[in-house]
């Protein structure tokens, strides 16, 4: 079936038809394999959850995290409860997250960092003295994550948040060293340049051949 279909199809599109997956499986594999945590979390004293990220290769750099939560219709409560906005400390909370079998506890004493008009962040940080804190890292295949909730502030107690992470390839703004920088120096060049051209020359081609197509009508 497959046979048939391809045989209708003119050589150039089937060229057109490769070059779109050499530029454009890269672009997918990156998205797919650097998918960030987003994981929702009720701070409550015992509450447990877990899950699954899958890694092509080791991540060599510790996990940046973040708790992010619903903004407050009353800014005044928000920034005692959370913080103010990189200034004053909000209610604290003290997480264990293992990974891998290495377990570290994080905490919030500080107050927000980042700030939207949907929602608020806090960043975790590790606690001192904690050997497996130094090493916290993601490996490649699948990496097991859990969490618990130890402790959390009175005024923030049953909230519900939601866990964040970073992409292991970064961001524009901050590119990684080591293979997942080199991915995504690669993948930004070919999302900024290659695709772009590529695209454009397909709508080219396509308006090309509908035009030819119109003019050997009026032809005949």
């Amino acid at each position: 079936m497959l046979k048939k279909i391809m045989s209708f199809i003119p050589l150039r599109y089937k060229i057109l038809l490769f070059m779109g997956i050499l530029i454009f499986t890269p672009l997918f594999f990156q998205e797919w394999s650097g998918r960030s945590m987003n994981v929702p979390v009720v701070l409550q004293e015992g509450f447990e959850t877990e899950w699954r990220v899958w890694r092509p290769f080791d991540v060599h750099k510790m996990v940046r995290l973040e708790m992010a939560f619903p903004r407050m219709p009353n800014t005044e409560l928000e920034n005692a409860i959370l913080g103010e906005y990189q200034k004053s400390k909000g209610e604290p909370v003290h997480i264990a997250l293992t990974l891998n079998g290495k377990t570290c506890v994080f905490e919030q004493n500080h107050g927000v960092f980042a700030r939207s008009d949907e929602r608020v962040s806090r960043e975790l940080s590790p606690t001192p003295f904690n050997p497996n804190c130094a090493h916290f890292q993601e490996m490649a295949g699948q990496n097991h994550w859990h969490i618990k909730v130890i402790w959390v502030g009175d005024k923030l107690r049953g909230t519900q948040a939601r866990l964040l992470s970073d992409s292991p390839y970064g961001s524009f703004k901050s590119i990684p060293y080591g293979i997942y920088g080199k991915i995504m120096q690669f993948n930004l060049f070919l999302g900024w340049f290659i695709a772009p051209i590529f695209v454009l020359w397909v709508f080219l081609q396509i308006f090309y051949d509908l035009f030819i197509r119109r003019l050997k009508k009026k032809q005949t």
